[in-house]
């Protein structure tokens, strides 16, 4: 059964009642003991019914098993059970649920219990009331009610069997069917109120017996001791707890003592206000009495002025028609002489006219022939200038000649003064050497007469003899080898490591050399000097040789190992040329033919333009892979391509320079270069330096003067224009975000942020670093520092903390905003430039030529930017054409480090009229409409602003209380600790959030009134102190702790009052009042209905205009400055604006005239 039923939810930590409750008396009396005597030495709260908890959570063996399971069994046969009286009279509600079987059995099982129900009730009265005789009852066989008293104890009996085997036969029924069993438990929860306290009792005990079945021996004694203990602190609790009850009794006693002197003291008082009241009320009834005497005598004076002033009026009023007529017939004067005025300046305009027509005229001519004669000008000036820098490059020429002939002819001299010096001293040798042999024989005779004739020739060339051929330097050699290996790719270690058994990296001199001479073979031969001098520089302290160091050395030929680590590395290069296939020396005379034809050739190119030769003879290279050679056929046949008359002897010399030394092929790779000045090789020195295992160091480039706030400026155009993110390539680099790396890697990141646009080159890498250099870390770089200097053009850091500060727009920047060459362009340049854009505008205009898509083609990424050679094939196409000098002008008034800015070059060539753009128009509304607002703003608190403490808070509290708002919530988000201090900063920044429009120096006054007086706390401010002042407007701070305080409202001081205006202006309003006042009185109007016409949002303020419309229209005042007076007065701030308060106006007119303004 429990196996199929969901068990009861189980009650854990389920303890008997009095236990339980004993304990946690105990535990919580513990608590407080704890808390008053001040022990906290463990910071962590814990539970001190853990120890009462059982340390297992699961029952482990079978017999516990077993018990649960026949308590949950028992439980859900109880709620079973509980269920059959309100299932069975109900059978059909829930024949949806049961099955026929059930049915049946559920309605035996009912009937026996209506008939057991019965019997019970006839046992009860049975035994109620006297025994009858027996006789008149019958046996078990016939019905309950005649049954004897005994017959129904027997039936009853059987009863109840019967009822036992049933209820089983149910169980089982809905045991075996689980579907059913689970509906029933669903939908039937109706039970008497004695099952479900046996079921919540069965719960409990579930819980008992499995908490006893989890707790072992040990806990029970550890329990055991734990209460003891308890209870020991409960008794010493218990007589602390009399003591104090003691104190707390005389406490009470003192405070009613005192509550019952203040109750009579307040008894008196009541008593004394009622003796003022009464005095009051009888004042208030003699002042009334008198002020209506006095109105009636007002009155009747009030009448008689009205009288005398009717009459001024009409008066007044014959005086004023008087005057209009006067001031008509002056007015009608005036005009005539205004018409007279106006046609004599209508003549002297039409006189200026014509004169400065025929000025213009004049001066247009006079411009038409300076322009002529300024063309001539530069026409000639540029016609001479050509022809100055062709002499100039003349002159320089015959210059450089003469000083080359003249050192040729010093070089000349010398070498035959040493000559005959050489020869002389030689002839002197020979004689003296010759008269010493004499005494020799016929044989010794003949060998000096040989030796004579050898020296004889050797006058032919007195140096040659004397000059042997310099021994190559130890780097020349290795250079060589280094070639040698490069160019074939030979691994020179195999060549050594078979005679290294051991693999020391030594072997014996005898077996270097044998190596060597097998590295170098036929075509890099060494002699026998040349391989000892090679040996003899590797070789060790005990006679043997370092091959490692030279394999090290040939196998990193052109290369730096670990480069990957030290990216800024130099790496030596060998020499243009050096790989290449060396060409042919012939004789002199021959080189002079070669040098000769090929002059021809590269005129011949030059004059044509030809840059591509190399397809011409691809196309006969036999290998696959391109030999880079050509048969002399092939060659002479691709020579006739050239339109030069070459003769066969040309042909045949130009082979025989050009042929490969151990074929029969033609390099037509060198002769193209030879050719071809593009292709021709730049002449560098390569380095000199030998690279060996200790001494691979990166160089360092040379200090070179880098202007770095340019170098900065640069890279911030950059990473404006290509949006790059500068910490995404450095902060992989800094694990520890110590804003410090590495300067490798602080140069490998810059490398990375710069991607394929423009490097930095060695010497603007070196300076930045040095520039950014780390002075507590040797080697390192600040790249935060750096990070932020160059991302300061997309935001402003920290802005957050100075919310005052204006972000310039950095529109601006563009790409090459920062390297702008214009202004260094020299005049002569910048006329050619003016002179070729006029001429190519013309062409335009006539031609009508859309100008910049042939450009955009070459500007796939829309930068803006074309190369040189992109520009001058663009104008091709177009067919704008330019000389070379004009070109070169246009390049360098519009290029600069990118490239040509062509959308500058058409700016000026063929300007467009831009629409503007509704965004930019929309953009620059908003702009102006938010200046407007802000400058008011400034305006209003510039003129509005306290100079008092007193003041910045009563302006404080009429904000708050007409917007009941809680400064304190603004406040103490800024204060995590609930210190009551803040830093001035987050002060400053919490006033601006309740938006309460204070100026800087309103803020500086509050926080110097509630600055902190803490030593090291003079930056922060308290808060606290200060909203209690703002909060003074609402209550009184502890109000509860004197209930008797008088508490006044707070008032706000109506706006309109606290307008001053300057003694004179003070004399015109209260002249125009008291005329205003005047007028109303006679005629005993209303003016408020006047205003609210206008006053739709009913806030009693009208603009500035509708004001002056209702007094024109009464006709009462029309002086400027009367109307000035009054607006400065009323003046109010309603939604960012002054406006008119109508209300004060009014009421103070209806004070002044004395009467009612309700009426």
């Amino acid at each position: 059964m429990a196996s199929i039923v969901d068990p009861p939810p189980a009650i854990h930590n389920t303890r008997s009642d009095a236990l339980v409750g004993g304990k946690k008396k105990n535990i919580d009396m513990y608590q407080a003991m704890q808390g008053s005597g001040g022990n906290t030495k463990n910071s962590k709260k814990e539970d001190p019914l853990k120890i009462l908890d059982p340390s297992s959570k699961k029952l482990v063996t079978v017999e516990s098993q077993r018990i649960m399971a026949v308590l949950d069994d028992s439980i859900t046969k109880i709620r079973l059970v509980t269920l059959l009286p309100t299932i069975t009279p109900h059978l059909d509600r829930y024949a949806h649920i049961l099955t026929a079987d059930m049915i049946s059995i559920l309605k035996e099982h009912y009937e026996l219990e209506l008939l057991f129900s019965k019997v019970f009730t006839l046992q009860e009265e049975e035994e109620s009331q006297a025994h009858t005789s027996s006789a008149k009852r019958g046996g078990l066989d016939g019905e309950p009610e005649k049954m004897s008293y005994e017959s129904l104890c027997q039936y009853r009996s059987q009863l109840q069997q019967q009822l036992r085997h049933s209820t089983r036969s149910i169980v089982r029924l809905f045991s075996r069917n689980h579907s059913m069993l689970d509906a029933v438990l669903k939908q039937v929860a109706e039970r008497p109120p004695a099952a479900s306290s046996l079921i919540s009792t069965m719960n409990n005990l579930r819980g008992i017996v499995m908490e006893r079945l989890l707790t072992t021996r040990e806990e029970e004694e550890e329990r055991g001791n734990y209460i003891h203990q308890i209870i020991q602190r409960e008794a010493k609790a218990a007589v602390e707890v009399k003591k104090l009850d003691g104190l707390l009794q005389d406490a009470s006693d003192d405070r009613d003592a005192e509550l019952n002197k203040k109750n009579t003291e307040i008894k008196k008082l009541k008593s004394d206000l009622a003796q003022l009241q009464r005095t009051s009320n009888e004042v208030n009834k003699r002042i009334k009495s008198d002020s209506h005497k006095q109105e009636a005598t007002d009155v009747k004076t009030s009448d008689g002025k009205c009288d005398r002033l009717k009459q001024s009026i009409a008066q007044l009023r014959q005086q004023l028609a008087q005057a209009v007529s006067e001031h008509r017939q002056s007015e009608q004067g005036l005009r005539s002489r205004k018409i007279k005025t106006e046609s004599a300046l209508e003549t002297w305009i039409a006189k200026y006219d014509t004169d400065m027509g025929e000025r213009q005229d004049e001066y247009e001519q006079i411009e038409a022939v300076y322009k002529i004669e300024k063309q001539q000008l530069e026409d000639l000036e540029e016609r001479f200038a050509v022809l100055e820098e062709e002499y100039n490059k003349i002159m320089e020429e015959r210059r450089i000649a003469a000083e080359r002939k003249a050192e040729e002819e010093r070089r000349m001299r010398l070498l035959t003064k040493a000559a005959v010096v050489i020869q002389a001293h030689w002839r002197s040798f020979a004689t003296r050497k010759k008269l010493k042999s004499k005494k020799k024989g016929k044989k010794g005779k003949k060998d000096d007469d040989l030796s004579c004739l050898r020296n004889d020739r050797l006058d032919v060339h007195p140096t040659s003899s004397l000059s042997p051929a310099p021994s190559p330097s130890i780097e020349t050699l290795l250079e060589k080898v280094k070639l040698r290996v490069y160019k074939d790719g030979i691994r020179t270690t195999e060549f050594f490591i078979d005679h290294d058994k051991l693999r020391s990296g030594l072997i014996t001199k005898n077996q270097f050399t044998i190596g060597l001479n097998c590295i170098c073979g036929n075509r890099c031969p060494l002699t026998r000097e040349e391989v000892d001098k090679i040996a003899n520089h590797y070789i060790g302290p005990d006679g043997r040789v370092c091959y490692r160091a030279f394999c090290f050395l040939m196998e990193n030929a052109f290369n730096v190992p670990h480069l990957e680590k030290n990216p800024t590395a130099t790496v030596d290069r060998p020499k243009t040329g050096d790989l290449a296939q060396p060409v042919n020396i012939l004789s002199e005379e021959e080189e002079t033919h070669v040098q000769q034809v090929l002059s021809t050739l590269q005129d011949y190119v030059t004059r044509r333009r030809i840059t591509m030769l190399y397809p011409f003879f691809k196309d006969y290279d036999r290998g696959k892979l391109f030999s880079r050679g050509v048969t002399k056929e092939q060659f002479r046949r691709l020579l006739n391509f050239f339109d030069v008359d070459l003769t066969d002897k040309d042909c045949d010399v130009l082979c025989k320079k050009f042929q490969e030394p151990n074929g029969t092929d033609v390099n037509y790779p060198a002769f193209v270069e030879a050719i071809d000045k593009e292709k021709a090789p730049v002449k560098e020195e390569a380095s000199s330096r030998l690279l060996t295992p200790a001494d691979i160091k990166p160089k360092t480039p040379e200090p070179t003067k880098v202007n770095i706030s340019k170098l900065i400026e640069r890279l911030r155009c950059e990473v404006k224009v290509y949006r790059v993110r500068v910490c995404e390539h450095f902060k992989d680099f800094d694990g520890l975000r110590s804003g410090s790396i590495s300067k490798s890697l602080f140069q490998r990141g810059l490398a990375s942020m710069q991607g394929n646009h423009k490097n930095l080159t060695p010497s603007e890498l070196e300076s930045l670093s040095q520039y950014y250099a780390d002075p507590r870390t040797p080697g390192n770089v600040l790249w935060v520092q750096f990070e932020q200097a160059i991302e300061s053009v997309m935001i402003e850091r920290n802005l957050e903390k100075k919310p005052h500060f204006r972000v310039e727009p950095n529109d601006h920047i563009t790409l090459g905003s920062w390297d702008d060459t214009s202004g260094q362009v020299t005049g002569e340049k910048q006329a050619l430039a003016k002179t070729a854009i006029a001429r190519m505008e013309k062409q335009i205009a006539q031609r009508r030529i859309m100008t910049k898509p042939c450009f955009q083609d070459f500007d796939r990424l829309n930068y803006g930017y074309v190369s040189a050679s992109q520009f001058a094939q663009g104008l091709s196409y177009l067919g704008l054409e330019s000389t070379e000098p004009e070109r070169k002008a246009l390049e360098a008034l519009y290029g600069d480090s990118k490239g040509i800015n062509y959308h500058k070059f058409f700016e000026d060539l063929d300007p467009v009229a831009k629409e503007p753009r509704k965004y930019e128009k929309n953009l620059a509304e908003m702009i102006s409409h938010i200046q407007f607002r802000e400058a008011g703003t400034e305006r209003l608190l510039k003129n509005e602003g306290c100079k008092t403490v007193e003041g910045v808070l009563d302006k404080i509290k009429e904000n708050v209380m007409k917007r009941r708002i809680r400064l304190l919530e603004f406040f103490k988000d800024y204060d995590k600790l609930t210190s009551g201090r803040i830093l001035k900063s987050n002060f400053t920044r919490a006033l601006d959030l309740c938006g309460l429009n204070l100026t800087v120096d309103e803020i500086d006054l509050l926080a110097k009134e509630y600055q902190s007086e803490v030593v090291g706390k003079e930056d922060c401010i308290y808060y606290h102190k200060f909203n209690d002042e703002i909060e003074s407007i609402f209550t009184v701070k502890g109000l509860e702790k004197a209930p008797t305080t008088q508490v006044e409202q707070y008032k706000i001081t109506p706006e309109h009052l606290k307008n001053s205006l300057a003694t004179p202006l003070q004399k015109v309003y209260d002249s125009v009042m008291t005329h205003l006042a005047q007028f109303v009185k006679t005629r005993r109007m209303q003016l408020y209905p006047m205003f609210e016409d206008y006053d739709k949002c009913r806030n009693g303020t009208v603009t500035y205009s509708q004001f002056r419309r209702v007094l024109c229209i009464l006709c009462w005042i029309t002086d400027e400055l009367e109307f000035h007076a009054l607006e400065e007065q009323y003046k109010v701030r309603v939604g960012g604006m002054n406006v008119f308060n109508y209300l004060a106006f009014c009421d103070d007119i209806n004070a002044i005239v004395k009467t009612d303004s309700n009426e």
